[in-house]
């Protein structure tokens, strides 16, 4: 989870006449989680789907609507105005299609305004940006940066002038440098041409998301920036820019628009048009269990920063209006959601289930915890991992092929490291192996956990079991693998040859019960050994649990 450090005392001037205590009190009641405090600051974890609560001005925001001082969507002036312009190529030509950006002024900066800044600008990249990969900020100070600018392609061999930078630089010394390596990634189809923002003078201000001159440049006293947001998605760039209007204009500035204009469209930006989700007051206590009136949910949305009035002619439904820098707000569950923070989580009472029925541990359940305890009998540790994973790791480092349409894959995933459903238990558990390198040998671990398939059974229930030391062999882990059947199941299983990519020629085998295959075992490749960064031998198998259980996916 993303931290946030708030300082104590800059918190206290932000809220006179209420106490540190009363303050930190009220956090975990806003959604926030408290690490740890200390005697000038507090470290706070947020949920990624709130990036507004990326700073301390964000956080203070959403404060002072739950403690009453402030309620309602902010009202953020915006000044539209025609006098800084971004000319920009028509997004197909470009690798990193979309430009939004916005001017600042009347700020007066300070060191932690400068942190905070920075701070959120981190957030940003890591979480909704995708470590930069589909979106990117940068921040500088206006007064650098000449007006109208160019977005447009560049090829790799052109020489440029940095921005506040005298000496000529070639684009590919810039983009070769070792922090922006791991980013080229993202332009791996435009053949070594980039998308780069130049002022009127043709000096770079940056390739994003390769390199720019920016947020390291500002200082104290500052009172004018400009920032820019580039992605390859249109709503992830008006959404950045969004909750960075947000911050600069509770930072107490004045904001201004900038023109984006593509030989075929004119665009203003940012664009901080509210949205609406209608959601009736039955529907709200449904879900809640409770029994507020209209007013009452009108109240405590208010309370959660957002807009609410009850539809004329229709007291029972709520017209909810969502500020643009609010990107976590989908539909009407989101709206419920708000309500109960504004209501007061601590005023919901909670009520005993109208069934008579006792809760009880399920048949599956029963199973698998004896399959737990005789895995651990055999001298083997239980791990619990992600459902999702990295393809790479799931497919590459395994040596096997990714079949699209065998696989299911995670939409707008928020984590680019787990975009995938897992097709199998070993890679998770190489994984496992790979961050313990440093621990004693041998090292034996297992894990029972659902794996998704889009060609057969979309869920089935698996068993994983891997051995790492220094003799770990085929032999050994079939031992582990006949001792296990007899025990759980009181199963013989006969082995048979079988071809693999990531196990050893000759050293793996399937395994089939009664003429049914039910898994594979066999010693792994020096290649998946290499890419796992492992110093041992490493057998096991993988069988499939819902066929010998019979158990409904």
């Amino acid at each position: 989870m993303p931290v946030v450090n708030l300082d104590l005392n800059r918190l206290g001037k932000w809220f006179p006449g209420r106490s540190i205590q009363q303050l930190i009190d009220a956090l975990p009641f806003i959604a926030l989680d408290i690490e740890s405090i200390s005697d000038n600051e507090i470290r706070i974890e947020y949920n990624p789907n709130r990036p507004d609560f990326s700073s301390d001005y964000g956080i203070a925001r959403a404060l002072r609507g739950y403690l009453g001082i402030e309620t309602g969507a902010p009202k953020i002036n915006l000044v539209r105005t025609n006098r800084y312009k971004i000319l920009s190529d028509e997004p197909k030509d470009l690798s990193r299609p979309i430009i939004r950006g916005l001017v600042v002024k009347g700020l007066k900066l300070d060191a932690q305004a400068i942190k905070q800044l920075s701070s959120i600008q981190d957030d940003l990249h890591e979480g909704i940006g995708r470590r930069k990969i589909k979106s990117s900020i940068g921040i500088y100070p206006l007064n650098d940066i000449k007006f109208p600018l160019r977005y447009t392609s560049i090829s790799n061999n052109l020489t440029f002038t940095f921005v506040k930078k005298s000496l000529p630089t070639i684009v590919s010394d810039l983009i070769n440098h070792d922090i922006a390596i791991k980013y080229r990634q993202s332009h791996r189809n435009y053949d070594n041409k980039y998308s780069a923002l130049l002022d009127n003078e043709n000096k770079l201000i940056s390739v994003p998301p390769l390199v720019s001159y920016g947020t390291e440049t500002l200082e104290s006293g500052e009172r004018e920036l400009f920032i820019e947001v580039t992605s390859v998605d249109r709503k992830l760039a008006e959404d950045m820019i969004a909750i960075l209007a947000a911050l600069v204009h509770d930072m107490g500035s004045k904001l201004k628009t900038i023109v984006i204009e593509t030989p075929r469209s004119i665009t203003y930006s940012p664009s901080l048009e509210l949205s609406n989700i209608m959601v009736t007051v039955d529907h709200v206590n449904y879900t809640l269990g409770t029994k507020l009136s209209s007013e009452e949910i009108i109240t405590s949305l208010r309370k959660s920063r957002l807009d609410a009035r009850a539809v004329k002619n229709n007291k029972s439904t709520i017209k909810c209006t969502i500020p643009r820098y609010r990107v976590d707000i989908f539909d009407k569950t989101d709206i419920v959601e708000e309500v109960a923070i504004g209501y007061g989580i601590k005023n919901l009472i909670p009520s005993i289930p109208s069934s008579n029925l006792s809760g009880n541990v399920n048949k599956v359940s029963r199973y698998f915890n004896v399959i737990r305890i005789i895995m651990v009998g055999l001298g083997f540790l239980e791990v619990n991992n992600f459902s999702l994973i990295d393809r790479k790791i799931q497919f590459d480092f395994m040596g096997d092929k990714c079949e699209p349409d065998k696989s299911l894959t995670v939409e707008g995933a928020q984590n680019a490291d787990l975009d995938i459903l897992r097709t199998s238990l070993m890679p998770s558990l190489m994984l496992n192996l790979s961050r313990n390198v440093h621990e004693a040998y041998p090292q034996k671990i297992f894990e029972i956990a659902k794996v998704y398939n889009n060609e057969t059974v979309l869920e089935q229930w698996h068993l994983a079991v891997l051995l790492a030391y220094s003799g770990a062999n085929f032999t050994d882990a079939k031992s582990v693998l006949q001792g296990f059947l007899s025990t759980s199941f009181g199963s013989d299983m006969t082995t048979e040859p079988v071809t693999s990519s990531h196990f050893n020629e000759g050293r793996c085998a399937k395994i089939v019960i009664a003429s049914d295959q039910i898994g594979e075992l066999g010693e792994f490749t020096s290649h998946v050994i290499d890419c796992f960064r492992l110093r041992v031998p490493v057998s096991g198998f993988e069988i499939n649990l819902s066929k010998m259980l019979n158990i409904e996916s």
